[in-house]
This record gives C-alpha cells, sequence and structure tokens, in this order.
C-alpha cells in the first residue's frame, strides 16, 4: 500500500480509530520520553510498538474500500473476507457496481454517478451487495472525495458497513408497531361495536387514561383531559361518594371493583354506566396502577325497565283475567247447580223417552259446562303462577288403577276393551295426588272418547328412577304434523278434519293444554305419538321421589309392638278443640301405649300442664295443635317456656294441618321442638313421641291391644255430621260477595276442622281444599279467590 493511499485511508476513519490514533499518540509520545530519559543518561523503560497503519485498518469491523476515477477498486481492507466472503484480491481491480443487487442498481449508480462527477464530495447509500456463497448482503458505504493539489480527483475512500441486522431490527419492528396498530385498530373497532372502553390510572403518577370509546361515552373530545378527580366529577351526586369510595379502596388496597352508576355528559344528557377495575400491585404489594373497563348500558337498563314495565301490565292483566274468572264461576255456577239439579230430578221421574232425551241433554250441558269453569280457573291459576302443589306420598299404582276403573262403564257401552296394567309392586312416591290424578283422568277419558272400536290400554311402570303412564288407545289418531298442537289451549280434533269424533266427544279444547303444564309443574313431561286412522299413544313421565322403603307387615306389627314398649306409661297432654280429633288421636296414643289427657284449648292445656307439674305428675310431652279458641297453641307454648318449662322437662310437638314451612318456623319460634302434620297417622306418631319421650320406663310387660273400633265409629258419625254442617254454611254463603268477620271466622273454623280429619276417612281432596281455604282466609285473601274456592268447595260436596 502506498503512503499516500495509506495517509488517505487514515484520515477519512479518523472518527471511527479516534480512540486507537489517540493510543499512538500516546505511545509516541512515551517514546519520546525515554529517548529523552535516554540521552539524559536515565536508563530508558521498554515500551511496546506502535500498532501500524495496516494493522488499525485491520482490526476495524467494517470494510474500508478505495475507489479510483476509472470506477475500480484499488483497495479493499481484509475485513471484506468475513463481510462479503472474498479476499481482499479477488475484489480489487474490479468495479462495485456488477456485484450489486440489480434492484438497487439504479439508484446506488445515480448517486455515485454524482460523486464520480464531482456534483457532491460525499455520498450515502444502502443497497445490496452479493456475497461470495450467492446471497445477498445489506450495506451502507459512506464514500468520500480526495482532491489533489492540482484540484483533480485523486480517488474515492470511504466505509462499507454490515447493516443486514440493523435493517433486519428495523423489519421487526415495523412489522410489530403495525401489529400494535391493527390490535388498536381492532381494539377500537370492538369498544365501538360493544360501547365498551378501557381506562387506566397511573396510581404513583396520578395520570388517567381513556381510550376512545370512554371519550365517547362521556361525550367530550380528544383534547380533554382527564385525571381521577374530573373523571368523578362527571357522576350524579347520588353516585359520585359510593363511586369515590370504591375508587380510593383501589388505590390503597389493591381491591378490585365493579359498580353501575348514572354520569351525566356535558351537554346535560344522562347516561347509565358500568365499570369494573382491578389493581396491579408491584412486588412489594404496593398499588402501581389500576385499570379497567367502561361499558354505557343505557339502552339496557331502558329495556329493562321496559321488560318490566311490560311485565306489570302483563301481570295486571293476568291478575284480572283471574278476577273475571273467578267473578264469572261465581256468577254462572250458581244458577247452574239449580239448572243440572232440576233436570236430574226431571231425569228421576216419569218422563216420555222424548222429554227424557232433553232433560238428559240439559244436564250434560250443564255438567259440561261446569268441567269448563273448573278448566278455565286451573288455567288461570297455572298462567298467574298461582297453581301450588303439595308433596305428599303418593301410590302411584292406585292412582292409575282407580282412576281408570272410573271408565269401565263407559268403555262398556261403547264396546272398547280396556286394558289395566299396573304392576303390584309399584313403588309410592312423594307428589301431588290430586294434580296426577287429574292428568291420569284426562288422559283416559280422552282415549275413550276418541275410540270407536278396539282397545284402550292403561300402564304404569317404574324405568330409570322414573314414573312413567302410558295410554294407549286404537282410535282415530292425529295427523303427525299436527301432533304439537293437540296441547295447545282451545285446541280439538275438528281443527283437524276430525269433526265425527269431535262431535261426539265434546270439550272445551283445555284438558290436554292444563295436564302438560301440569306435567311441567312437577318436572315432567307429557308426550304423544299418534298414527291417524290407527290410534294415539300418550305418556306421562314424572320424576320419582321415593318415600322411605316401605316395610313389611310383620315388620310394621314389630314396630308398633316396639313403639307400645319404648312409649308404655307415657303422659300426653292433648291440646285440640275439635272433638273428632281428640277422639281419633286418644285412641292412636291408646293403642301405643299412651296416657292422655285432652284439653280443650290453649289456656287449659297451660292450666293441666302447671297443676300436673305441682302435684308431681307432670306429662312427658305435649301435642299442641295451632289454630284453638281462647288460647291458640302457640300463645299456649310461650306461656309455658315463660312460666319455666324448658323444652328438655317438655316437649311440645305442635300438631296443624298446614305444614308449611312458615308455620313450621312459627312453631319453632314459639318454643316448640317438633310437628306432626295432620292427618295423624300412628306410623308418624309414633316415632315422633319415641324421639322425645327418653325418660326411664314405669313399669314393664306386654300391653294388651286396644280395640279401637267403638271410637273410630263414633268419629265417623262425628264427622259425617261436621262435613254436612260446613256443607249447609256453604250453601248459607251462596250468592254473598263479601264475607263479614264474624261469617269468616265461623267458616275458618269448620275448615280448620275438616282439614285435619277429611283424610282419616279418605276424602283427601276435601282435606286439602279445606286446609288451603282455611289459609287464604288467614291470609286476607282477595274476596275474588275466596268465593273461586269455595266454589271449589261446593263442586266437591256436588260431584
Amino acid at each position: 500500500m502506498s503512503m499516500d493511499l495509506q495517509s488517505g485511508l487514515l484520515g477519512f476513519a479518523l472518527g471511527a480509530v479516534s480512540v486507537v490514533l489517540l493510543a499512538l499518540w500516546r505511545t509516541a509520545r512515551s517514546s519520546n520520553r525515554g529517548k529523552t530519559e535516554a540521552v539524559a543518561g536515565l536508563p530508558a523503560k521498554t515500551e511496546p510498538a506502535a500498532p501500524t497503519i495496516e494493522e488499525v485498518v485491520e482490526g476495524l469491523p467494517d470494510m474500508i474500500v478505495a475507489i479510483g476515477p476509472d470506477r475500480v477498486r484499488r483497495y479493499v481492507s481484509p475485513s471484506c473476507k468475513w463481510l462479503l466472503g472474498f479476499t481482499p484480491e479477488e475484489m480489487i481491480g474490479l468495479s462495485p457496481i456488477n456485484a450489486i443487487h440489480p434492484d438497487d442498481r439504479a439508484l446506488t449508480m445515480e448517486a455515485s454517478e454524482k460523486l464520480f462527477n464531482g456534483e457532491v464530495s460525499s455520498t450515502l447509500t444502502t443497497y445490496r451487495h452479493k456475497h461470495a456463497d450467492g446471497h445477498y448482503v445489506w450495506l451502507e458505504a459512506h464514500m468520500t472525495t480526495r482532491w489533489c493539489d492540482d484540484g483533480e480527483i485523486r480517488d474515492f475512500v470511504g466505509v462499507v458497513r454490515d447493516i443486514g441486522g440493523r435493517r433486519r431490527q428495523k423489519l421487526r419492528d415495523s412489522e410489530r408497531n403495525a401489529q400494535l396498530r391493527e390490535n388498536n385498530r381492532l381494539l377500537q373497532m370492538a369498544e365501538e361495536s360493544a360501547n365498551i372502553g378501557h381506562w387506566r390510572v397511573d396510581v404513583q403518577e396520578g395520570t388517567l387514561f381513556w381510550s376512545d370509546q370512554v371519550y365517547r361515552i362521556h361525550g367530550v373530545d380528544k383534547d380533554f383531559v382527564p385525571d381521577v378527580a374530573s373523571g368523578l366529577d362527571f357522576y350524579c351526586e347520588e353516585d359520585r361518594a359510593r363511586v369515590s369510595e370504591m375508587v380510593d379502596k383501589a388505590f390503597s388496597e389493591g381491591a378490585n371493583f365493579e359498580f353501575q352508576a348514572r354520569i351525566v355528559r356535558p351537554d346535560g344528557e344522562l347516561r347509565h354506566v358500568a365499570s369494573l377495575g382491578n389493581a396491579e400491585t408491584a412486588p412489594t404489594g404496593e398499588v402501581v396502577t389500576v385499570f379497567g373497563i367502561f361499558k354505557d348500558i343505557t339502552e339496557t337498563v331502558e329495556a329493562e325497565e321496559q321488560l318490566r314495565q311490560s311485565r306489570d301490565i302483563a301481570e295486571r292483566a293476568s291478575q284480572a283475567k283471574a278476577h273475571f274468572l273467578a267473578n264469572m264461576s261465581h256468577e254462572i255456577r250458581t244458577p247452574m247447580n239449580g239448572v243440572i239439579g232440576f233436570a236430574d230430578l226431571l231425569l228421576e221421574s216419569e218422563l216420555e223417552k222424548e222429554h227424557h232425551d232433553y232433560a238428559r241433554m240439559i244436564s250434560d250441558s250443564g255438567k259440561a259446562m261446569l268441567r269448563l269453569l273448573n278448566e278455565l280457573l286451573d288455567l288461570s291459576k297455572i298462567e298467574a303462577g298461582r297453581m301450588q302443589l303439595t308433596r305428599e306420598p303418593v301410590d302411584f299404582g292406585h292412582i292409575v288403577r282407580s282412576s281408570a276403573r272410573l271408565f269401565e262403564p263407559n268403555a262398556k257401552a261403547k264396546g272398547i276393551k280396556l286394558d289395566i296394567d299396573v304392576p303390584p309392586d309399584m313403588p309410592e312416591g312423594i307428589g301431588d295426588k290430586l294434580r296426577i290424578r287429574q292428568i291420569v283422568l284426562n288422559l283416559v277419558g280422552n282415549a275413550i272418547k276418541f275410540t270407536e272400536r278396539g282397545s284402550v290400554r292403561v300402564e304404569a311402570c317404574e324405568k330409570d328412577g322414573k314414573i312413567v303412564f302410558r295410554v294407549i288407545d286404537t282410535g282415530i289418531g292425529v295427523p303427525p304434523d299436527q301432533l304439537a298442537y293437540i296441547f295447545e289451549e282451545f285446541a280439538q280434533l275438528d281443527n283437524f278434519g276430525k269433526g265425527k269424533a269431535s262431535a261426539s266427544g265434546g270439550g272445551t279444547g283445555l284438558g290436554l293444554a292444563i295436564a302438560r303444564q301440569l306435567a311441567e309443574l312437577m318436572d315432567g313431561r307429557l308426550t304423544a305419538e299418534s298414527t291417524p286412522g290407527k290410534g294415539s299413544t300418550f305418556e306421562l313421565v314424572l320424576p320419582l321421589a321415593k318415600c322411605p322403603a316401605q316395610k313389611s307387615a310383620a315388620k310394621q306389627d314389630n314396630s308398633a309392638s316396639s313403639y307400645r314398649t319404648a312409649l308404655a306409661g307415657r303422659r300426653v297432654l292433648l291440646a285440640e278443640d275439635a272433638e273428632i280429633n281428640q277422639k281419633l288421636i286418644v285412641a292412636m296414643l291408646s293403642r301405643l301405649g299412651v296416657e292422655t289427657q285432652v284439653a280443650d284449648d290453649g289456656q287449659q292445656a297451660v292450666q293441666q300442664v302447671m297443676e300436673a307439674k305441682a302435684q308431681g305428675q307432670p306429662f312427658d310431652a305435649v301435642l299442641m295443635d295451632m289454630q284453638m279458641p281462647v288460647m291458640d297453641g302457640l300463645e299456649a307454648s310461650r306461656a309455658l317456656r315463660a312460666n319455666g318449662v324448658g323444652p328438655r322437662e317438655l316437649p311440645i310437638i305442635a300438631v296443624t294441618a298446614n305444614a308449611y314451612a312458615d308455620d313450621i318456623e312459627l312453631c319453632m319460634e314459639a318454643g316448640m321442638q317438633d310437628h306432626v302434620a295432620k292427618p295423624i297417622s300412628a306410623e308418624r306418631l309414633g316415632p315422633c313421641l319415641e324421639q322425645w319421650l327418653t325418660k326411664p320406663t314405669p313399669g314393664s310387660g306386654e300391653l294388651a291391644e286396644t280395640d279401637l273400633s267403638v271410637d273410630v265409629d263414633d268419629a265417623r258419625n262425628m264427622y259425617e255430621q261436621r262435613k254436612l254442617e260446613l256443607r249447609n254454611q256453604l250453601a248459607a254463603l251462596e250468592g254473598e260477595d263479601m264475607l263479614g268477620s264474624a261469617q269468616c271466622d265461623l267458616l275458618r273454623d269448620k275448615l280448620h276442622v275438616m282439614a285435619g280429619i277429611a283424610k282419616y276417612f279418605g276424602d283427601e281432596e276435601l282435606g286439602q281444599l279445606a286446609g288451603r281455604i282455611e289459609r287464604d282466609l288467614k291470609l286476607a285473601a282477595d274476596d275474588a279467590n275466596i268465593g273461586r274456592a269455595l266454589d271449589e268447595l261446593r263442586h266437591w260436596f256436588d260431584t
């Protein structure tokens, strides 16, 4: 390398190797100082040799090049080997243009020509240069012109640097920034679509960031700069303190929050908003940021309010319809009873055949009208959500058999075979006996009605923890595309082109609709399959909530014997005002070996308990009726506990016809320990008493069986008398629009007695009706509901 070229290269690379040159200067200075010291007679220090210019250039990571006016390389530094894969010898004497990527060649030549022609003194270009292995390398070349003393161009020297890594990083940054911009764009679109924005608070700096959608929700421009204080100012005064408290707690404790509130925009518009915030804490536990979402829920709130108003209107309309039906039922049923009654009287008299047929049609039409009223009342209850289902032990097999057998005369009259297939070991369960019977009666009645020849088969079984009822007929059938419509209200078969069958059967078109809704209320389902001209199959599936496991007769006898042994000699006070109940319960207790004393009201019960205690012959338990004259069971229980008679000393067991949860809760609050629902049975009374009577048994030995036949006969006679009294009172109240307080009290007392004893004598439905009406009277239900309930009770007596 010539001295002139070395000098030129060193001057050009001055910026890049300033540190190295400084080191050279210091080395030269040290060398001169050593020479001076040697001349002075001092021992010279040994210094390292200074690097040469070639060593400095060769150590640079960038490639140093020199290009002559002839546009060919005169010098290339050794770094070209790792930069481009060529040796200096392979590159010197060649023009760089041919190795430049074709796509970059035009721009590079344009810049180089300006330098070569003297238009510019330096250039900075980026281009791709071919590597020895064939791929291209991104380079950046900074070239400068060197002039001779006479003003002629000497050559062009420069530094060439590999910028591939920088370009890749720049590309990655560009792609990342583009992705961030795209994500932000999508986020903004999503927030606009969902009307949701996001926000962030830097707790340390006290700054608040809003997304574009949050600005829009607040109704302000982007030039508004929010902070925590100004953000809270948007909230209504009624909501601001609550929101501020949650935000402060998030800042200080890192507590997350969620709220709904109202903001007022600058233009005065009120908006409903919802916000959710989460705190982010540092490893030290200090809250760093709080971030969350912000949503405009005004439309949702307004829609909910409109829905509530619509629901209120619908409920009022439903109530109005129910009141109307109840009133119409009351108004229609009274004269209709007269029509039916006199028609039946005519049928029992000697009439000509034609007149007898007229009377029969009058009676049948009147009874059809009463059925329609009953079905409309049921439908009204279901629609109003006031249909109450009872939960009691149900013998499913008995319901199916007894319901189906009611139609044996109808089947025989039409020449139809009625098969009843119910296994004898059908399990018992818990359900609403009355409503299950209603569904079965409807299905079997329809099958008989619409079957002209062939058979009707009634089946029942247990399958997969469910009770399955099927009614299979060979009747007219229903087209498959019309099958679903038979469960709609007022749907009749003549709507499906079966006018003959419909005309012969009649009906209201409500039975199946009510049956399906009752099934669904009991968490079951009612479905149908049918083939026109071949028949139909209706299937009722109900969940089986099993009763406690049944015991064999021998085991029951042994259990009763064990109760007699455990309870022998116990003394129980029965507080009960109904004479029938007194006789029945005393007889049951006697059979269990219990000595019983009777109090006619709560006040007598308190007196007898205190007297027995004072005499040293305390009772072991009290069976306390809830409703009694003078003092009811709750007052009597409170009085006993107030007089120091504790539950361990004397357990009090409530006896009630209305075993509702709130009634039981009242009993417990009054100081009672347990309850037994009417009608009472020895099977339930025995275990209950055995649980609470744990004191040693006085005496021993076998107890003789008690003959209850006389007591039961007396009780039945009294029961029939009470039924007659209730029926007479119902007749006396016929046509009354409102009941006076005295009438209500008298009626409630009679219903209370009937609710407790009817089931003893097989009149379960009467007991349920009496208990429900008694409860309505107790709760001061409206006169329309009571009137409708009394109509149902009259209907029970009439049918």
